[in-house]
């Protein structure tokens, strides 16, 4: 399967492949508000965004990821990324971000169940993994939509050397 060929489409959005073509978009969208909890953050170096796309990319044609830009299904507006990381293994990995116009519209929870959606059609998996900080209450909703179970919990470090009190949930 091409993974660049993968389009997901919603109610409301679109799931596109990430490419070059998103570059200036995840760099102006990805922001210190957005990544608060999240353990990659912003640089503020256009360099390390080209480096994100390239290697996300990459992982895509090795059929690693599916890492997804997502865009308003009417006007083509960036709203944010989502991926399904580690699509081969037994327990992928779900991860998102909007843009922060883009909150508090339940545009993240309608992505999520179009990643998770293609997955069930697409993969051979266990369970799918959603980790998340305790204090993330917003995207905490998304897997207890799903009437996931809390695994896991620990503590990691962010790139900016915050700590992230995460919750692992599992759901099939």
């Amino acid at each position: 399967m091409n993974l660049r060929r993968v389009v997901i489409q919603t109610k409301r959005l679109l799931l596109v492949p990430i490419s070059e073509t998103d570059i200036s978009d995840v760099f102006h969208h990805f922001t210190t508000n957005v990544s608060t909890y999240m353990y990659p953050v912003p640089t503020g170096e256009i360099e390390d965004t080209k480096e994100f796309v390239t290697t996300a990319v990459n992982k895509l044609d090795a059929k690693k990821d599916l890492q997804m830009v997502i865009k308003d299904k009417n006007d083509d507006t960036f709203l944010g990324c989502c991926g399904l990381h580690g699509i081969n293994s037994l327990n992928p990995e779900l991860g998102i971000w909007l843009k922060t116009d883009a909150h508090g519209l339940g545009l993240g929870k309608e992505a999520i169940e179009g990643l998770v959606s293609w997955g069930r059609e697409n993969l051979v998996y266990d369970f799918f993994k959603y980790p998340v900080d305790r204090r993330n209450i917003s995207s905490r909703k998304i897997p207890e939509s799903y009437h996931a179970t809390v695994v896991k919990e620990y503590v990691i470090t962010n790139q900016a050397g915050k700590p992230l009190d995460i919750m692992e949930f599992w759901f099939k």
